[in-house]
């Protein structure tokens, strides 16, 4: 993965053989949450480095241009209209974990469209913060919506090295507004 300097973190498993189990031997804490882009990225450059190794007859564009084409149909098609994405909608509705992601849509029958996306557990902590900090963007919005609007908490977090407490501000609540009006 990530060749991260900040982490600390090791872990430590025997070497097994083809068909043996991968034992956990030894492990170090992570403080870190996992980064699932770089889990992805990582499977990516596992399949073409395998791809290569089995078919070294092929150009490496050629394996390089597969791989894309076949990653490109796992992705959404392009949409025309904010009111298409209801055919995308049952897609971001949940979290990996299978928790309840979307919580409220304005409909199709509005005129400017407003997702927001939060989890329970999100909200739970959300609501014990003293302080919250509302952001709104309009440079990273996707191209369907006018604005990303943050709701964004702090929160207090031990540094292991330090053994001190650092305040950390994290995005609670996500919303995609199709409209820069605001009611």
């Amino acid at each position: 993965m990530r060749n991260d300097k900040t982490c600390t973190s090791r872990a430590t498993t025997n070497n097994p053989g083809p068909g043996e189990q991968l034992v956990l031997l030894k492990e170090k804490g992570h403080t870190n949450p996992p980064n699932f882009n770089d889990c992805a990225a990582e499977k990516v450059k596992t399949s073409l480095k395998r791809k290569a190794s089995e078919h070294p007859e092929q150009p490496p564009a050629q394996l390089l241009c597969t791989e894309l084409s076949k990653r490109r149909k796992d992705l959404p098609p392009n949409l025309k209209t904010v009111n298409e994405f209801d055919t995308l909608l049952d897609r971001y509705q949940r979290t990996l974990s299978d928790e309840k992601f979307l919580i409220f849509d304005s409909g199709q029958s509005e005129e400017s469209r407003v997702l927001v996306f939060a989890t329970r557990k999100n909200l739970e902590i959300l609501v014990r913060r003293e302080v919250w900090f509302l952001d709104g963007t309009f440079k990273v919005a996707p191209h369907l919506f006018t604005q990303v609007f943050l709701i964004v908490g702090n929160i207090d977090r031990k540094r292991q090295e330090a053994g001190d407490i650092e305040v950390v501000a994290l995005p609670f609540v996500y919303a995609l507004l199709s409209s820069k009006q605001t009611g």
